[in-house]
């Protein structure tokens, strides 16, 4: 999953991961959502490094077509405050939901 960035001529997109922020099995937040945070570093992109931020041409986007509701929300997790993007998990792919 991806956050767009910047889509002026290409697709600047940040690399996101599932964050699970409860000890029990229910990972969704109170709305229901899942909670994902930007990536900082990826290591299976051979094309563009390790960086979690690259570029997705135009003509791919059909590979990223699924557009997801999102908001960013900030939790308490560890006694410290983080900034997640809430995602609706009906809206989600499936192959995303169980990553």
């Amino acid at each position: 999953m991806v956050e767009v960035l910047d889509d002026t001529l290409d697709y600047k997109v940040q690399l996101l991961e599932y964050e699970s922020v409860h000890d029990d099995d229910d990972d969704d937040d109170e709305n229901g959502n899942r909670l994902f945070r930007a990536c900082t570093e990826y290591t299976y992109n051979e094309a563009e490094g390790s960086e979690p931020i690259f570029t997705i041409p135009k003509s791919e986007r059909i590979r990223f077509s699924n557009k997801v509701p999102a908001s960013r929300v900030t939790e308490e997790m560890h006694g410290e405050l983080k900034e997640f993007l809430s995602v609706d998990y009906r809206a989600t792919p499936i192959n995303v939901i169980h990553c």
